[in-house]
């Protein structure tokens, strides 16, 4: 298994209940061919908010597209972390990590 650091955190803010896709380029250094991808959001507790996997995630080259539906964020305001993971059969890899904040919508 390959080791990767992260070298900066990225920070992700959504509205409760939009759809809002996540789209990562991931690097040619890293081959996503035969890859799979987790995406997951915790609060401070570490109790899951946000998970997904194949079935919401799509891969397509070097792009990753994680498909947020209005549940994964509504009425969940608050700040989080996150963190996407690839694997293979060599194991998984951390790819992305971060502050996840999801703000209060100001319409109803």
């Amino acid at each position: 298994m390959a080791t990767y650091l992260i070298g900066k955190e990225i920070a992700i803010t959504r509205q409760e209940g939009d759809v809002a896709d996540i789209v990562v380029t991931v690097p040619d250094i890293l081959s996503m061919d035969g890859k799979t991808a987790r995406f997951q959001v915790r609060d401070a507790g570490n109790r899951m908010i946000i998970n997904k996997d194949q079935t919401d995630i799509d891969i397509d080259g070097q792009i990753i597209t994680i498909e947020l539906q209005p549940a994964d964020t509504s009425k969940k305001s608050g700040k989080y972390r996150w963190e996407l993971e690839v694997a293979d059969d060599d194991g998984p890899i951390t790819i992305g990590r971060g502050n996840f904040d999801i703000v209060k919508t100001m319409i109803l």
